[in-house]
């Protein structure tokens, strides 16, 4: 698996001319996981257009796939790769229930959440095991996307989530020293006020929040 994690695609070829290509790891990783993870795009199309991999294996520690691990990397060409045209599934979840979008939603990459979005219709409302949603959960950066050009609804309740709350409550209780949650408290501001000079200070603030 080394040689997957590490992209030598010569040497994942002869190790697979005698060798399981869905084989695991100790920790349940296939080659196809490892190559996804680490971003190697050689060897990921290798695996999915020229062996039998399965593009849809979650490793048995976390429950994530290739497509999943290049989401939550930032592997914007990998995911695009392996939804498009290896056929991979967006909406597979972890082993805590999140998908692709809540992983990259989380990590802050925005041009990953923008593609899953737009492009893979990944489910915006999905849920993770906590039942947050990706909004919830995200970084400033994707938080401020789905807000301002998705129209996301910060007011959005979560009816899974700790007896029904809001995006904007889970921000809240959860993420009280985030700037995320500065953002998200300062738009529901901007749509309470009435005030014209009210709201154009608040924009202004908004437009300074920083991670």
């Amino acid at each position: 698996m080394q040689a997957a994690a590490s992209g030598h695609l010569s040497v994942v070829k002869d190790l697979l001319a005698s060798g399981d290509v869905n084989a695991k790891d100790a920790y349940g990783s296939t080659v196809l996981i490892h190559a996804a993870a680490n971003g190697h795009r050689e060897l990921v199309r290798y695996l999915a257009k020229h062996t039998n991999a399965d593009v849809d294996a979650q490793d048995s520690e976390n429950g994530c796939t290739a497509l999943w691990r290049a989401a939550e990397r930032g592997h914007l060409d990998l995911v695009r790769f392996l939804f498009d045209e290896a056929g991979a599934d967006v909406e597979a979840r972890d082993k805590s229930g999140r998908t692709a979008l809540i992983a990259s939603a989380e990590n802050g990459h925005v041009d990953v959440v923008r593609y899953l979005i737009e492009q893979a219709n990944a489910n915006l409302e999905s849920e993770d095991d906590s039942g947050a949603t990706a909004l919830a959960r995200g970084s400033l950066e994707a938080v401020r996307y789905l807000v301002e050009e998705i129209k996301a609804d910060i007011n959005a309740r979560m009816e899974r989530c700790k007896g029904g709350l809001t995006v904007l409550e889970y921000a809240t209780r959860y993420r009280s020293d985030d700037a995320a949650t500065d953002y998200l408290k300062l738009k529901e501001a901007e749509k309470e006020t009435s005030s014209v000079e009210e709201k154009d200070r608040i924009k202004a603030e908004i437009a300074e929040v920083r991670v």
